[in-house]
């Protein structure tokens, strides 16, 4: 991971907003699998509503990295090495609209790194 120090010493290891098709690392222990690696690229970055909080937008960003159970909180990196976001979920998406049937795809949801720059400043 790159550290680059600021004009004023301070540390700076949040990276810019990756767009759709930039390359991602995760680094995360998926059921006990510790510091394991996996790369992939950005899919889509989107701007939720939080339907307890209306007025409050959530930054998002899905991934098509692997992970799994335990790899909550795990950062993704930049090609750079800063971070891009942080891994919240995944999303099964069975074939038909059905839980009954077979998983046809899995979405990777991610805190966006626009999420973390505004919960700092």
């Amino acid at each position: 991971m790159l550290i680059r120090p600021t004009f004023w010493g301070h540390v700076n290891l949040l990276g810019p907003v990756l767009l759709p098709g930039e390359h991602v690392l995760i680094i995360s222990h998926p059921d006990h699998i510790y510091y394991y690696l996996s790369e992939g690229i950005v899919n889509k970055n989107s701007l939720m509503l939080n339907p307890r909080m209306p007025g409050i937008r959530q930054y998002r960003m899905t991934v098509s990295a692997d992970y799994a159970v335990g790899s909550s909180g795990a950062p993704i990196l930049s090609q750079n090495g800063n971070l891009a976001g942080v891994v919240s979920s995944t999303q099964t998406i069975p074939s038909s609209g059905n839980a009954d049937n077979k998983q046809q795809m899995v979405m990777k949801n991610a805190i966006s790194v626009r999420a973390l720059q505004q919960l700092i400043q």
